[in-house]
């Protein structure tokens, strides 16, 4: 039990603890894609489009955190992905974060993000919930805006009519 302790103190870090506050350096990660085929990519990392990527692949980055569990989720993804063509030719990458940890969850999301509403952009499975621990994403639907210089420049939890529209004028697209 003590040992459990201990491991659960050394693990647990405080910047895991504290909610992602606009301005500061988004947490870095790399994820395996749900979707290699339609995404191109098996695994996706933030190092690859922000901070110190090379100038020629610097992207701001749009991180929507959903479950299978979440309606309002659901809803958002579908509205998402209307919004890829402006995104792609704004320079925007966008991924969806599935934070699912049970095998059931995570191929209930893989079946609606591919299957049924055949997302291009990365769908990646948080199933750890390491990141979704690391960018605070406990109120679902979650995203986040990282600029091209890898830090945190927008944070929205929750979905409302012209919530979209809200992260649209923030990407200025």
């Amino acid at each position: 039990m003590l040992a459990a302790l201990v491991l659960w103190i050394a693990v647990a870090a405080p910047e895991d603890q504290a909610p992602l506050k606009v301005g500061e350096a988004a947490p870095t990660f790399s994820l395996k894609t749900l979707n290699p085929d339609a995404s191109k990519l098996k695994i996706f990392s933030l190092a690859k489009y922000v901070g110190d990527a090379p100038e020629e692949a610097k992207q701001a980055l749009v991180l929507s955190f959903s479950a299978s569990y979440c309606e309002p989720c659901k809803k958002e993804l579908a509205q998402l992905g209307g919004l890829e063509p402006k995104l792609a030719k704004a320079g925007v990458q966008l991924a969806v974060v599935v934070i699912d940890t049970e095998a059931e969850g995570i191929e209930q999301m893989r079946k609606l993000t591919v299957d049924q509403l055949k997302l291009p952009y990365p769908v990646l499975s948080d199933k750890f919930g390491v990141l979704a621990k690391r960018y605070h994403a406990f109120t679902l639907p979650y995203v986040v805006i990282v600029d091209k210089a890898g830090n945190v420049a927008w944070v929205h939890s929750g979905f409302a009519e012209g919530t979209l529209n809200q992260l649209t004028t923030k990407l200025g697209i």
